[in-house]
This record gives structure tokens, C-alpha cells and sequence, in this order.
């Protein structure tokens, strides 16, 4: 019987030894950058939820080569603002029948960094699914930057999927990041 125990005793130890090695395989994969999820308890109470007026460019749904402003009013933590915007953005429909969402069919926000004016957001595979032509894909582009350069800390956007550079999209050359580009929005 003693040496059913050792046994049993020595699967144990090598159960764990695995376990632990497996975490820190786990330590190298990329981690997103969801403030909420990088936020410590301590942070999170210390952090209140304030309302903030944001700006959401939307495509219309006359197909025009135009980008329209949705005003919307959230309840957000300020460390989340860009975070809660852009999946807004891309996660919810437009509250107006006026404006679409033209972002493929599941995808979702994996994560968004600022850093010397540039923000590199990361979208799910679905992202660079093939979209409905040129205009979607031209569209869904210019609403991500033109929406995240609202914030005057950012000036530029680097569109990524599954943390993977996007080199172009349609035809549209994602290599360096994207400068705001005006032309778009539509004037009121």
C-alpha cells in the first residue's frame, strides 16, 4: 500500500510541476490592453465612473463618401474612455437609421495602447474579413481614426488584427499608421 501512496504522491508532484510550467508558457502570450482588466481593485475603487460626451464616426447609409458625427453622453472611467469609445464604435449599432455599422459580422476590440501620440489598436481576425467592397472597408478605416483623433492625445492610429500587422486592406495601405483625415466628416 505504501507504494500505491509514493506513487500517487509522485503523479501529484508532476501534475503541478506541469501546471506551473504551463503558466509560464502563459507568461509569454500577449496580453491586450483592456484598462479595466490591467486595473488593480485599489485602482478601480478609486477610479468613479463620470459621465463624458463622446464622438462616434459612423458610415451612412446613403453610401456616401461621408463620415457621420453620433453624439452620445457614457458613464465611464477616465482611464477608459478611449477603450469604451472605440468599442463602441465597433461593438454597438448607431442610434440613428441614418448611420451603419460597417464592421464585419463578431469582430471585436482585443486591445488599444497610446503611446508618443499613436495608438495601436488590435482587432479581432474578423476584422480583415472580406467586407462589402472598397467602401466598406475604406469606411470602417476612416471611422476608427477619425473617431480615436478626437482625443487630442492621439494623432495617429495603427490598425492591427490578432496583433498582427495589417499591411493593406482592400486597397487601403495599413503599413504605417493613419493621420486623421477630415475630408471625410461631414460638415453640419
Amino acid at each position: 500500500m505504501s507504494s500505491m501512496k509514493k506513487l500517487i504522491s509522485a503523479l501529484i508532484i508532476i501534475v503541478c510541476c506541469l501546471g506551473l510550467l504551463t503558466g509560464c508558457e502563459q507568461d509569454n502570450v500577449p496580453k491586450t490592453n483592456n484598462p479595466s482588466s490591467t486595473t488593480t481593485d485599489k485602482d478601480k475603487q478609486a477610479i468613479q465612473a463620470v459621465d463624458k460626451k463622446i464622438i462616434l464616426y459612423r458610415v451612412p447609409t446613403d453610401g456616401s463618401l461621408t463620415l457621420l458625427a453620433e453624439r452620445k453622453t457614457i458613464k465611464v472611467k477616465s482611464n477608459e474612455l478611449e477603450w469604451v469609445t472605440l468599442k463602441a464604435l465597433v461593438e454597438t449599432l448607431p442610434e440613428d437609421k441614418k448611420m451603419q455599422n460597417v464592421f464585419p459580422k463578431g469582430t471585436k476590440v482585443l486591445g488599444l495602447s497610446i503611446k508618443d501620440g499613436i495608438a495601436t489598436v488590435n482587432f479581432s481576425k474578423e476584422f480583415i474579413k472580406k467586407t462589402e467592397g472598397e467602401y466598406a472597408s475604406l469606411m470602417m478605416v476612416n471611422a476608427v481614426v477619425n473617431t480615436m483623433t478626437e482625443y487630442p492625445e492621439i494623432k495617429k492610429v495603427q490598425i492591427l488584427a490578432n496583433g498582427e500587422k495589417i499591411i493593406v486592406l482592400g486597397q487601403i495601405d495599413l503599413e504605417e499608421p493613419l493621420s486623421r483625415n477630415e475630408s471625410f466628416i461631414k460638415k453640419n
